[in-house]
């Protein structure tokens, strides 16, 4: 699946956007660095759960967020590229959401302030006021091409309730796998039974290593699904 991308119009400076979106995306974790070409925000080196990505452009009026997820064959090796909705990867996309709708109701915010300053001065021409207030981040804008036709003229914030029934039910789905352990062990228990019968029958090499394997896997299904469940949580509630 393709990158979720959003274009929101603005009333703020590039350098303005850009101070805002740096400073909460730091307070959520996330690194500005450079990946396969291209300068994105970073949160996660792929140990425990996927990376997520936002990119941020300014171009023409509009800032287009891009905001993905990547698999992680090993911590610091990615492939592929997630957006936020599908079954895959549940857990990681809702968290990023989370933290999309979070920049885009600043964004909002902040650009209400700035249309609320720019009124008053029309209104009284005599009195000078002073520039909005906004967190100082010094990074390098990205110039993007012109935004596509999806532009969004109001944006709300996040539905939280919403999100944490999400977060709940999504929650209770990750630990499906400990309440009915035969979820993950179907393969290894097939495995363990035939090797069983090789053996039973006549002692050898590949019934032997199948039984190991299958043993070692069934451990491994346990290790993964507890892992993947702990962080899928810490996730949610972070």
């Amino acid at each position: 699946m393709s990158r979720y991308i959003i274009d929101i119009p603005t009333n703020l400076t590039q350098e303005q956007a850009f101070q805002l979106v740096g400073t909460y995306l730091s307070s959520q974790g996330f690194n500005y660095t450079e990946r396969k070409g291209e300068r994105v925000w970073q949160n996660g080196e792929g140990w425990l759960v996927a990376p997520q990505f936002i990119r941020v452009d300014y171009q023409g009026g509009f800032i287009r967020l891009q905001a993905w997820i990547a698999t992680a064959l090993l911590p610091g090796v990615f492939v592929g590229e997630h957006g936020l909705t599908g079954f895959w990867g549940w857990g990681m996309k809702l968290a990023l959401k989370n933290k999309v709708e979070g920049l885009i109701y600043q964004l909002a915010q902040a650009g209400a302030a700035v249309q609320a300053q720019q009124a008053q001065q029309a209104a009284q021409p005599v009195i000078m006021g002073a520039a909005v207030d906004l967190p100082q981040y010094n990074v390098a804008p990205v110039m993007p091409a012109p935004p596509a036709a999806t532009r969004y003229a109001a944006v709300t914030a996040p539905d939280i309730v919403k999100d944490q029934n999400k977060a709940l039910v999504i929650s209770i789905c990750s630990l499906l796998p400990l309440v009915i352990p035969l979820l993950n062990f179907i393969l290894p228990a097939l495995g363990l039974i035939f090797s069983a019968k090789s053996l039973k029958i006549k002692t050898n090499v590949k019934a032997g290593i199948g039984l190991s394997l299958s043993i070692l896997t069934a451990v491994l299904a346990v290790v993964i699904t507890i892992l993947w469940a702990v962080a899928t949580v810490l996730l949610i509630v972070d």
